[in-house]
C-alpha cells in the first residue's frame, strides 16, 4: 500500500479531480483504503466525514438494480390489480426470480469493495447466500403475517415456500450470472 503520510491534500486525486478543484475539501485528507493496483482511494477522511468515491462498475450495478426494483414495483402493483397473482399460476414463480435477480445485482453493488478482492467462487458464495437469507427472510414474513392475522387469505404453505426460494436461487443464479459477465467486461474495456 505504500507509505501515504507525506502525500498532502494536492497530490491526492480522486477519478482525475484533484481536491484543490473542489471548493469544500480544503482541509489535509488521509487515504484509508486503496484498491488492489493502488492507484486511486476507495474512501478518504476529510474533515470528520468519510467520502467513498464509486467506480462506474458499482454504478453501473446500482443503475441496473434500480431498474429492476422500478420493474418489481410495477409488475406487483399491475398484478395485485389484476389479480395476476391467482389468474396466472407461474405469475409469483416469474416474481420470485425476478427479485432473486434483483437481490443478487444489489448485493453485488452494496458489497462491491468487500467481494471484489475475493475469489470467483467465494463471491458466487456470498451473493447466493444473501439471496438465500433473505428469501428464507420473506417466506417466514409471510408465514407470521398469514398466522397473526387470522382472516387473511394463505400466503405461505410449505409447497409454496419451497417452490418460492428455488425461484430466488435461479434468479440468484441469473443475477450472479449477469453480475460477472459484466464485471468481465468491465475488467476487459479498462485494461
Amino acid at each position: 500500500m505504500g507509505n501515504l503520510s507525506c502525500w498532502t491534500w494536492r497530490q491526492i486525486f480522486i477519478r482525475g479531480v484533484a481536491f484543490n478543484q473542489v471548493p469544500h475539501l480544503k482541509c489535509s485528507a488521509k487515504v484509508l483504503y486503496l484498491n488492489s493496483r493502488n492507484e486511486e482511494p476507495f474512501c478518504m477522511y476529510v474533515k470528520g466525514f468519510f467520502v467513498y468515491t464509486v467506480d462506474m462498475f458499482q454504478k453501473h450495478l446500482a443503475v441496473v438494480s434500480l431498474l429492476l426494483i422500478v420493474v418489481l414495483v410495477v409488475l406487483h402493483n399491475a398484478a395485485n390489480t389484476f389479480y395476476w397473482y391467482v389468474s396466472i399460476p407461474w405469475y409469483d414463480m416469474m416474481m420470485h426470480a425476478l427479485g432473486g435477480v434483483f437481490l443478487a445485482v444489489f448485493a453485488a453493488a452494496f458489497f462491491n469493495r468487500h467481494i471484489i478482492r475475493l475469489p470467483r467462487y467465494e463471491s458466487v458464495i456470498i451473493l447466493l447466500l444473501t439471496v438465500l437469507i433473505i428469501g428464507l427472510g420473506w417466506e417466514f414474513f409471510e408465514y407470521t403475517v398469514q398466522y397473526i392475522v387470522k382472516g387473511s387469505a394463505r400466503l405461505a404453505s410449505v409447497p409454496d415456500s419451497v417452490s418460492d426460494i428455488v425461484c430466488d436461487m435461479v434468479g440468484g443464479m441469473l443475477g450472479v450470472y449477469f453480475v460477472l459477465n459484466q464485471k468481465k467486461r468491465y475488467n476487459r474495456s479498462n485494461e
